[in-house]
């Protein structure tokens, strides 16, 4: 799996990121699941054992619903919907 270090200081918790490439995601911890779409990455905040109770970090592109609702269904089950979703930046994605 190719994976690049993402950080900005030597103190900083280097977290993985999937590559673009890549088409499943990173479970970074039981809880924190990230996931690219076509240039961003998002985030599902939630132990996969509790359907709905997690939150997505960030939407992705336009027209990448039905990615989400897929990733979301896979780890989460069907029908689950996150409690929030949290947009951690404002620009075209």
């Amino acid at each position: 799996m190719d994976m690049e270090m993402q950080g900005s200081s030597s103190t900083e918790r280097f977290i993985p990121v999937t590559s673009v490439a890549n088409d499943k995601g990173v479970e970074v911890a039981l809880d924190i699941y990230s996931y690219t779409i076509q240039i961003v990455n998002i985030c599902f905040l939630g132990n996969p054992q509790h359907e709905n109770e997690f939150v997505l970090v960030d939407a992705g592109m336009p027209e990448s619903a039905p990615m989400i609702l897929k990733e979301i269904e896979d780890r989460f089950g069907v029908g689950a919907q996150p409690k929030a979703i949290v947009l951690t930046h404002a620009h075209f994605d």
